[in-house]
C-alpha cells in the first residue's frame, strides 16, 4: 500500500478545524498533511495547537506559499506547488481548507490507484451548515451577498473579523451538514465523461494521482491561476493529454461554502465575465482560453516559469522548520512581473 500527501492549502481565516476533523478519523493511517498556508506568519502557533487538539497522529507540516502576495485573492496554483514539492508520498491528494474527508476518503484514494479505476464524480459536494452563526455573533454572508465590487482593502478589512482557526461559534459536527447543493459555477456535466476518451476534469477538494506524474507535469501552472480560471482543471486537462493518470473518488468531500461566510472577489471566475469591480481579473472563460493557448504553443507539459525539482531542493527544510512553533521560514517573495517575465 502507498504512502500518500494530503497536500491541503488555504488563504482564509477559519476552516482548518473541519478539515483537521476529519483528517483525523481516517481508517487508512499511511499518510502526512502538508498544509500550505497564505495566513502562516498569523497563525503558526495556533495551527499546531490545532492539530495537537485534534488528535491527529500523522505528521503534519505547517508551511508558507512559495510565493507571496499581498492581495487578498493570493496564488492558488503556486501554494499547491509548495506542496507538491514538500510532498514525500507515491500518492498526492488535495485538499482544499473547509473540505470535510469522511473517514475512508484516503483509503478509496489509494484504492483507485492500486486497482487502476477511473472513478469520476461531481468535483466537489457543497453542504450548509443549519442557522450557524459567526465567532463575533453575526449572521454569514450569503454568497455574491455584499462583496461585488468591494475594494481589496476591504474584503481585507472583513476577513480580519473571522477567527484564524473556526469561524464557526460550535465546534465543527459533521452530523450538522446539510443537503447537498452544487454551486454555480459546478456543474456536474463539466466534469463527468461520457466515454473512456473524453477528458477528466477535476477539482482541488477531491484530485490524487502519482507524484511521479506531477513532476511530469512539472506541477500547476500558476500563470493560469492568475488569468482568473481555477487552476485544477487546468492541471487535469495537461494530465489528460499528456497521456497519465489524476482520479476523483466516490469519496464525496463535504464543503459548508466559504462563499457564503465571507466576502471573496474570486466569485468573479464563477461567470462567463467578470463581475463589477473586477474587470481586471479576467474570468474561467478566460483561464480556458489560456489553457488553449498554451497547449497550440506547446508549453503544456512544462509551463511554469521555474523547474519545480530545482525549487524544491530551496525550500525541502521548511518541512523540519514547520515543526517549530514559533518558526519564521526565510522564503524569496516574488513579484508577479518578476515571476512571469517572458511567458
Amino acid at each position: 500500500m502507498p504512502k500518500v500527501t494530503v497536500t491541503l492549502g488555504s488563504s482564509r481565516p477559519g476552516g482548518i478545524d473541519i478539515s483537521l476533523y476529519g483528517l483525523s478519523r481516517q481508517t487508512y493511517d499511511d499518510f502526512e498533511v502538508v498544509f500550505v498556508d497564505a495566513r502562516y506568519h498569523k497563525r503558526h502557533a495556533r495551527v499546531l495547537d490545532a492539530v495537537k487538539a485534534s488528535g491527529l497522529k500523522q505528521p503534519f507540516y505547517h508551511v508558507p506559499n512559495h510565493r507571496n502576495q499581498p492581495k487578498p485573492w493570493g496564488t492558488t496554483c503556486a501554494g499547491y506547488n509548495t506542496g507538491f514539492m514538500l510532498a514525500d508520498g507515491e500518492i498526492v491528494i488535495m485538499l482544499l481548507d473547509y473540505g470535510y474527508t469522511p473517514p475512508d476518503w484516503v483509503e478509496k484514494h489509494v484504492s483507485a490507484h492500486r486497482f487502476g479505476q477511473r472513478v469520476v464524480m461531481a468535483p466537489h459536494d457543497y453542504r450548509p451548515m443549519p442557522a450557524v452563526r459567526t465567532l463575533d455573533g453575526g449572521p454569514p454572508l450569503k454568497q455574491y451577498e455584499g462583496h461585488i465590487g468591494m475594494t481589496p482593502e476591504s474584503i481585507l478589512a472583513e476577513r480580519d473579523r473571522y477567527d484564524e482557526i473556526s469561524i464557526f461559534v460550535e465546534p465543527f459536527d459533521p452530523a450538522k451538514l446539510g443537503p447537498s447543493s452544487q454551486p454555480p459555477h459546478c456543474d456536474p456535466k463539466m466534469f463527468r465523461p461520457e466515454g473512456p476518451n473524453d477528458e477528466l476534469l477535476f477539482h482541488t477538494k477531491n484530485e490524487s494521482f502519482p507524484f511521479a506524474n506531477m513532476l511530469a507535469i512539472n506541477g500547476m501552472d500558476e500563470h493560469y491561476d492568475r488569468m482568473g480560471g481555477p487552476g485544477d482543471p487546468e492541471m487535469a486537462q495537461r494530465l489528460c493529454k499528456s497521456g497519465l493518470s489524476g482520479y476523483i473518488t466516490r469519496a464525496i468531500v463535504a464543503c459548508p461554502n466559504p462563499r457564503w461566510i465571507m466576502p471573496n472577489p474570486n466569485a468573479a471566475s464563477f461567470h462567463d465575465k467578470p463581475t463589477p469591480g473586477h474587470e481586471w481579473r479576467g474570468c474561467y472563460l478566460d483561464g480556458q482560453a489560456y489553457f488553449e493557448r498554451s497547449w497550440r504553443e506547446r508549453r503544456l507539459v512544462a509551463p511554469n516559469p521555474f523547474n519545480i525539482l530545482e525549487r524544491q531542493r530551496e525550500i525541502w527544510g521548511w518541512r523540519e522548520m514547520s515543526q517549530e512553533r514559533e518558526a519564521v521560514i526565510p522564503y524569496v517573495e516574488i513579484a508577479d512581473g518578476e515571476y512571469f517575465r517572458g511567458l
